[in-house]
């Protein structure tokens, strides 16, 4: 595990260098780990944010489904985090309802109660949000969704279970568009973070593809390219 041995308080990208998959190694080698579960997931030379290569996620048929890329962390209470990554969305009107970065503690063997944040995108609208599989609450948003460009999306979180210590801030091309002070943990540690196509609702989305690139984490900010 990437983040094995880190002290509570310590964020994996303080301990272990910000990560940054720019996917010019013309594979998926950067990140600890993918899945696929219909659809496709593959690199392409069309539409790279930073360099060459970008990754294609294309949605299938299916009840369930994504494709997605993931590092271990080992994020805690306090932490100061920043996660983000370069978004290409040919057809927004195609995605009903889909999280392009979703961070969890599933291997906590937590089932539907494991804690779920990240971004989701719902109606052409982003959202920062929090909960767990069951739901999750708003805690920034509705903010408008580029189509047909590409974009910079960048968060920002200071983890606390109490609203005086919470920080979120969500970031598009380098502008801050939205914050909250709200609560963002239910306090135990989250074990990884994915992006791409996390999960969607496939009942109400068509067959189509988004690209991505230049995903990070880290304990500062990256910000957009220049």
């Amino acid at each position: 595990m990437r983040c094995s041995g880190a002290t509570p308080g310590t964020s994996c990208a303080a301990r272990w260098g910000p990560p940054i998959g720019t996917l010019e190694t013309r594979d998926l080698s950067q990140f600890d780990a993918w899945s696929l579960l219909n659809g496709s997931l593959t690199l392409t030379s069309e539409l790279a944010y930073q360099g060459r290569w970008a990754a294609r996620a294309a949605n299938g048929g299916g009840d369930i489904q994504y494709q997605r890329v993931w590092y271990e962390t080992d994020w805690r209470v306090g932490d100061n985090i920043w996660y983000g990554m370069a978004l290409f969305i040919p057809r927004i009107e195609d995605w009903c309802w889909w999280a392009p970065i979703r961070w969890d503690n599933w291997r906590a063997r937590l089932g539907p109660k494991a804690d779920v944040g990240g971004v989701v995108i719902e109606g052409g609208q982003i959202y920062a949000a929090y909960g767990d599989y069951r739901g999750q609450e708003t805690l920034i948003g509705p903010v408008p969704a580029p189509a047909g460009r590409s974009f910079w999306l960048e968060v920002h979180q200071r983890f606390s279970r109490r609203a005086r210590g919470a920080r979120t801030e969500l970031y598009m091309d380098g502008v801050r568009v939205g914050r909250s002070r709200a609560a963002n943990t239910t306090a135990r540690h989250i074990d990884r973070v994915r992006f791409g196509n996390v999960a969607m609702s496939s009942s109400c989305s068509s067959l189509s593809a988004i690209y991505f690139d230049r995903v990070s984490y880290s304990g500062s900010r990256l910000g957009p390219q220049p």
